[in-house]
């Protein structure tokens, strides 16, 4: 049931294979309890971990949807303008607009119709994920692919900020990408996908809070994976 909730989002059936991982043990409460807090951590490990990396380089992105780790990042400073797509059909992208500018934060909110226009202007083209898969794709929101070749065409880097927690070493086909019925304005209801892949081949780098992965593998995630257990596993007594 947990799983099926939004099954082409990584987190969601991630609770139900921590649960099962360490269902026969006798700490599970405090492995949850170690679970929560490292998610509660995690972003501004990320951000920090992006900062180094950077080494005070403070680029100009472009970015699409909501994403809470490019969020945190932002708020760290570390961009010097942010222009964030509409992000339709959902529209998400505004209200990550609205809240960067809240931020007092250098921010750009444009049609995704000219995102050639800005990510020829931009420094690197950054964006959050839902999932990364096992077999070497990063799943967020529709219009990251697109963002992806612009990036390919223009020279530009493409730097993805996620949690480990957002890994499964499950392969793409098992992840249905999500479809929702929207309201088009003169034309009605229609159906249409909210997530797609990206192959990890696109992107330059990784941000998570274990550091910084410069041309990730495509088995990357099994990597994250692996990291964050163990890492549950010693918060929660295991170790």
């Amino acid at each position: 049931m947990i799983e099926g909730a939004n099954p082409s989002m990584a987190t969601l059936s991630n609770v139900a294979e921590v649960l099962r991982t360490f269902r026969t043990c006798h700490s599970l409460v405090l492995v949850l309890t170690a679970l929560l807090h490292h998610l509660d951590r995690s972003p501004g490990l990320v951000a920090e971990n992006l900062r180094r990396f950077l080494g005070g380089e403070r680029p100009s992105v472009v970015t699409i949807s909501f994403s809470s780790t490019v969020l945190r990042a932002a708020a760290e400073g570390l961009f010097s303008r942010v222009v964030v797509l509409e992000s339709r059909p959902g529209g998400e992208g505004v209200d990550m607009a609205l809240k960067l500018r809240s931020l007092g934060i250098d921010t750009a909110l444009v049609p995704d119709a000219l995102a050639h226009t800005y990510v020829e202007q931009c420094d690197y083209v950054v964006f959050g994920a839902d999932a990364v898969t096992g077999d070497g794709f990063v799943v967020n929101k529709v219009g990251s692919a697109l963002l992806t070749h612009l990036a390919q065409v223009f020279g530009k880097r493409v730097v993805v900020l996620t949690e480990a927690f957002k890994a499964t070493t499950r392969p793409l086909s098992s992840l249905p990408m999500v479809r929702r019925t929207f309201e088009l304005p003169r034309w009605g209801r229609v159906e249409l996908p909210v997530f797609e892949p990206v192959p990890i081949d696109r992107v330059w780098a990784v941000a998570t809070e274990f550091g910084v992965e410069v041309t990730p593998p495509k088995n990357f995630a099994h990597t994250l994976w692996r990291r964050l257990l163990e890492e549950l596993g010693a918060g929660g007594g295991l170790g």
